[in-house]
């Protein structure tokens, strides 16, 4: 079981990373795990483009969120 505190990506950014992948043809949300460390993405989403600590969120990321908003009605 993943503890939701170690994610540290805020609900508008997810929102605008999902946006962003599905805009450019990357409905999948496995994608993330591809995508999560690309520098175009990153700096279209107001993160350092070359910055190796601080990445995107990944599908596992997306997959809890979905299930704390399936779980919780």
């Amino acid at each position: 079981m993943n503890n939701s505190g170690y994610i540290t990506h805020k609900l508008q950014a997810l929102f605008a990373q999902r946006t962003y992948q599905i805009a450019c043809a990357y409905e999948d949300g496995n994608d993330a795990n591809t995508l999560r460390g690309d520098p175009v993405f990153k700096l279209g989403l107001d993160h350092r483009p070359l910055d190796t600590d601080n990445h995107l969120a990944s599908a596992p990321t997306f997959a809890n969120r979905h299930g704390e908003r399936s779980e919780g009605g």
